[in-house]
C-alpha cells in the first residue's frame, strides 16, 4: 500500500505492522491466560469462554493496530488495518495447518472479523489522537 502525500509516496512500514502483530498476539495471550484463570478458579462460568476469547483477540488487535500506527508515524489507518488483516489471516491459516483441523467454523470467522475490525479501530484511534495533538499546538 502506498499513500501520496503531495511531496512523495510513503510506503507501508512492514516493521511497524510486524511489531503491531507481535504486540497484539502477546496481549491476546495474556488476556486469554487471565480468562482461563478466571474460569479455572470458578470466578466465572465456562459459558463465557467464547466471549472472553473474542474480547482478548479484539483487544489484542486494537492495541496491535494502535502500536503499529504509532510506530509508523504516518498513514495510521492503513497500518492498523494491515495489522488486523495479517492477524486475521494468521487466525484462519494457523488452524488449517494444525493436525487437529476439522474445518473452519463460524466462531473462527467471527473471531477473524473481530481481529480485523480491532486492528482498523486501533489505526483510527492513533490517527485521531495525532489530529488532536496538532490542533492543540
Amino acid at each position: 500500500m502506498e499513500k501520496k502525500t503531495g511531496q512523495r509516496i510513503r510506503r507501508l512500514s512492514w516493521r511497524s505492522v510486524l511489531l503491531g502483530i507481535a504486540t497484539g498476539f502477546l496481549t491476546s495471550a495474556v488476556l486469554a491466560a487471565f480468562a482461563a484463570w478466571m474460569i479455572e478458579s470458578g470466578r466465572v462460568g465456562e459459558s463465557v469462554m467464547q466471549l472472553m476469547a473474542r474480547i482478548s483477540l479484539s483487544a489484542g488487535a486494537l492495541l496491535g493496530g494502535w502500536i503499529a500506527a504509532k510506530h509508523a508515524g504516518t498513514a495510521a489507518f492503513p497500518h492498523g488495518l494491515m495489522t488486523g488483516g495479517v492477524g486475521t489471516a494468521l487466525r484462519i491459516v494457523l488452524p488449517i495447518l494444525s493436525e487437529r483441523f476439522s474445518g473452519l467454523t463460524g466462531d473462527t470467522a467471527f473471531s477473524a472479523v473481530c481481529m480485523l475490525l480491532g486492528g482498523a479501530l486501533g489505526g483510527l484511534l492513533a490517527a485521531q489522537r495525532k489530529k488532536r495533538k496538532k490542533h492543540k499546538k
